[in-house]
């Protein structure tokens, strides 16, 4: 059997954490699941890597170092073309109700409040991921297998 477009593309999941052994849990979690995981600290940092690589999936904490937090980074990540509709989940240590309506406010699809099972968040990106069609859409991925 020929392999179809989207069997040749991995989904890339980008997780941007303060905390290394968070993000690094979460993205053994996502690899073990398929997907291939980009580690970041500072969203500052990565925003021009996003709008030039979108990954499939953001996941991110609101809490972050530098001069732009999550929230600020979900709103880069909503105003530029690239980045509009990636799906992005918020995995945070601020679970309350003002900070989880703030995430949503300004475009995160699921909100997570830590201590967050992994399995929890691959649930979570994996239906994201489903419903926006990326894993059937080679646009989306932006990994090739070969």
């Amino acid at each position: 059997m020929a392999p179809t477009p989207a069997s040749l593309f991995l989904p890339v999941a980008l997780i941007v954490d303060s905390d290394a052994d968070s993000a690094e849990m979460y993205a053994v979690a996502l690899s073990l699941e398929g997907y291939t995981t980009v580690e970041a600290h500072d969203a500052g940092r990565v925003l021009d890597w996003v709008l030039e690589n979108p990954p499939t999936v953001v996941v991110t904490e609101l809490n972050l170092p530098g001069a732009m937090d999550g929230l600020r980074f979900i709103r880069q990540l909503r105003t530029h073309e690239p980045s509009r509709d990636i799906p992005v989940v918020v995995v945070s240590a601020d679970g309350s109700v003002r900070a989880r309506d703030a995430a949503t406010r300004e475009g995160c699809d699921v909100f997570l409040a830590k201590p967050c099972l992994p399995e929890d968040l691959t649930r979570h990106v994996h239906a994201l991921v489903w419903q926006r069609g990326a894993y059937a859409d080679g646009n989306s991925l932006n990994h090739r297998l070969t």
